[in-house]
């Protein structure tokens, strides 16, 4: 049985499982999660993308909400 995802370290342990689209938004200058973690990310799961977002830290959501907002509607909508 999984645990739930606030439980979990990270999701490395299902993720080949998970053959879903699954978009990796990275901030372009995050010091938490670099961009090689997100490319790492990338290559776990079968079917993932990594989007940098140039401005961002690790808070892309306050650093850039426009351009965050525009890469997730393109990402739902294009699928």
């Amino acid at each position: 049985m999984l645990r739930g995802m606030a439980q979990r370290v990270d999701a490395y342990d299902i993720a080949e499982e998970l053959n879903m689209p699954v978009l990796i938004a990275a901030g372009a200058a995050d010091q938490v999660v670099s961009l090689a973690e997100a490319e790492k990310m990338r290559r776990a799961f079968p079917a993932a993308q990594v989007r940098a977002l140039g401005r961002s830290g690790h808070l892309p959501m306050l650093e850039e909400p426009e351009a965050l907002s525009d890469l997730l509607c393109d990402f739902v909508t294009s699928g």
